[in-house]
Parts: C-alpha cells; structure tokens; sequence
C-alpha cells in the first residue's frame, strides 16, 4: 500500500476524525494568536508560540472521548500531532524572517537546527495535550458520576467519613489573603523580602493545585460513598483556568506589564474555593 495511501487511511479514521478535527482546530488558532511575533525583529528563529489552544484541545479530546472504544491516549496523541501543524509553522515562518537579517554562520546553524528544533517542539506539545486530555477525562468522569445522583437515595449514603481534601480548600481560603497582604507589604529593596516574596508565591501557587486537586479526589470520594451530591468540578477547575487564559490574552494584546494571568488565576481560585465550602456545607452538611 503506498505511503500516501496509509497516511490517508490514518487520518479519516472514523473513531479518530473528532480528535484530528479538535487538533487542526487549534493548529489555526495557535498560527493566528501566534502571528504577530513572526514579523518581530527583535525575535530569533522560533519566535514565541501561543500554547493556550493546545492546553483546550488537550481538554476537549479528553472530555469527548471518555467512555469512547477509542483510547484516550491513542486521541490526545493524534491530537497533539495534528496541533503541532501550527507550531511547526510559526517556527519555520520566524525563522524564514530573520534569516535575511543573519550572518553566515547563524544562517547555518539555525537551518541545521531546525529539524531538531521541531522534533522537540513537536514532543512537547503532544506532552502537554496529553496531561490535559487527562485532566479533561477526568472531568468527565466526574460528569458521569453526577449523572448517577439521580438514581441515589439517602438511604443509599454511607456517609462523608473523615475526608481530608476539603482541608486543602480551606487551606488556601485564610493562605490567599494573609499572602496577598504580606505580598504588597514587601520591601522590594530588600534581599530577604524579595527571597520571602518568591517562597510566598510559590507556596500560593502549590496551594492552589492542591485546591483544585482536592476537589477532584473529593468529589471520586463522595461518589464511592454513594452521596447524593456530588461537586460540579468542570465549573471548579475550569473557572481559574479560564481566568488565566483570558487575562493572559488580555495583557498580551494590550501590552500589560502587569502579572493579569496570574492574579485572576490566583483571585478566581480563591472564589471557587469559598464557593465550594459553601456549596458542601450547604449540600452534605460538613466541610
């Protein structure tokens, strides 16, 4: 069979059109948020490529093909390779635009560099769609899961036992605020402030993956004890993330020096997890 052939057959595989469909979907939309920076002179060879439509089509492949006879990774793969088209062209196009501006030798390095260039590029988008498509899956494991109450009684609920992972949420509800003050109280002249101020963003930052992890694994105890309420954790996990995408591209497009992404990351987490106190307090009676 000839190689074109294969490569034919390969791509209109019916129970893979979905997720080649999602993957040249944000290859276009990566070429289009990411076109700018190739007519950037002040920009070597490669440019800066957008990432965000590989982390929603990661999420989306994963959603839409759970509970599908088609492997999740065998999708997020294909996916992944199929969004890296848009990677491939805004390097190449970079590249093509600074090479007149280059001497010989950086002209030679650079194409010899190329292909590797790519190759890596290219394995690291597929990593990063394929962690999201896990992430996505899960999200829609706990979709089902919530499909599932209606057949719950009360009769049926064993109890919310002593679940550890709403202390995580309330962890970050009283470390937000504290951190936020000590934050913008810091003397930027000092070396320790400076030091102390890292070490407090990171420890925010790790105490916000630890919230939206523990809604998850929440949410997979509640259902293995037959709960009549189970937390909507798309809207959870979903809301800081879409925060973040859009105060990236807000900044982005207005030139902001300002962190927009990481602050709306950080402030949505914060209002997600009051809301999910309340929500289980309200729902199963504890937090």
């Amino acid at each position: 069979m000839p190689l074109h052939t294969r490569i034919y057959r390969a791509l209109t595989e019916p129970e893979l059109r979905l997720a080649t469909a999602i993957g040249l979907v944000s290859a276009l939309l990566t070429v289009l948020l990411s076109w700018r920076t190739v007519a950037d002179e002040s920009l070597v060879a490669g440019g800066t490529v957008s990432g965000g439509a590989f982390v929603v089509a990661g999420l989306l492949v994963g959603y839409l093909y759970y509970d599908r006879p088609t492997s999740r990774s065998q999708a997020s793969t294909r996916t992944g390779l199929v969004a890296s088209i848009g990677l491939v062209i805004v390097y190449l196009a970079t590249m093509v635009s600074t090479l007149s501006a280059s001497s010989l030798r950086a002209t030679v390095f650079t194409v010899v560099g190329t292909p590797i260039a790519i190759v890596i590029g290219v394995a690291i988008v597929v990593f990063f769609v394929r962690v999201a498509a896990f992430i996505g899956d899960r999200l829609a494991a706990v979709r089902s899961w919530r499909a599932e109450v209606k057949d719950t009684t009360s009769g049926d609920w064993r109890g919310t036992g002593n679940s550890k992972w709403p202390k995580y949420v309330v962890l970050y509800v009283l470390l937000l605020p504290v951190a936020a003050g000590c934050y913008f109280s810091i003397n930027p002249q000092s070396i320790v402030s400076i030091l102390f101020a890292i070490v407090l963003v990171l420890s925010t930052y790790i105490a916000a993956a630890l919230l939206l992890v523990a809604v998850y694994k929440d949410a997979e105890q509640l259902h293995e004890s037959n709960s009549p309420w189970i937390p909507n954790v798309a809207a959870y996990v979903g809301a800081p993330f879409a925060a973040f995408m859009i105060g990236y591209y807000v900044a982005e497009f207005n030139a902001w020096n300002a962190p927009v992404e990481a602050l709306s990351f950080l402030g949505v987490c914060w209002l997600v997890a009051a809301s999910y106190l309340l929500d289980r307090k309200r729902s199963v009676g504890t937090v």
